[in-house]
């Protein structure tokens, strides 16, 4: 992974700026993809199924969930969940790249960052 120019440069621009760019979203989850060994694939949540249709034999059905006993903590979060801890994690690298502002204007976390006003985390 730290061999590709293209993952290296996704990774370098998190916490640029306050906004996300489509494109850097776009390699962000190509990233993400290609973690779970499917960079080829159209979206996390395409890789989620696929990864979902082999744990189950073919067959995605509450009976087959039920035999199988998917364990979705190894599996790519959706895509919802994914654009949520980017824009988190986008968050977080700016105001560390910018640490060394003594005196800083932050957004709030709440708008537009994925946190609610109360501290608590936005469910997809």
């Amino acid at each position: 992974m730290l061999q590709s120019p293209t993952f290296c440069h996704a990774l370098s621009q998190l916490g640029n700026s306050w906004t996300l760019s489509p494109g850097l979203v776009r390699g962000l989850e190509t990233f993400v993809r290609a973690l779970f060994g499917k960079p080829y694939f159209d979206s996390v949540d395409d890789v989620r199924h696929f990864m979902l249709k082999v744990k189950c034999d073919g067959e995605i059905s509450k009976e087959a969930l039920d035999k199988t006993n998917v364990d979705f903590s190894k599996m790519p979060p959706n895509s919802a969940s994914l654009q949520q801890h980017i824009r988190r994690a986008n968050y977080i690298t700016k105001v560390w790249k910018t640490a060394h502002i003594a005196k800083q204007e932050l957004p709030k976390p709440w708008e537009g960052h994925e946190w609610l006003s109360t501290g608590e985390v936005q469910k997809p």
